[in-house]
């Protein structure tokens, strides 16, 4: 089983990443990070969020924390 605690941190990045760029639509932020050399159903989630960390130059959080 995953843990569950990755669940907020992800959600987290997500959020601060949403919040940075309002006008975009959700599918729109992800669809920013797709590279058509993978398929994004298998994609781990911590793969997601340094995609998300660095398409969208913000800092990574691990596990609800802030990585300094």
């Amino acid at each position: 089983m995953r843990n569950p605690k990755r669940i907020e941190g992800v959600l987290k990045v997500l959020g601060k990443v949403w919040k940075k760029n309002p006008d975009l639509r959700l599918m729109q932020l992800f669809g920013n990070l797709w590279d058509y050399n993978y398929d994004p159903y298998y994609l781990p989630d911590e793969k997601l969020v340094q995609m998300l960390s660095s398409v969208y130059e913000t800092k990574e959080v691990e596990d609800g924390e802030e990585k300094k």
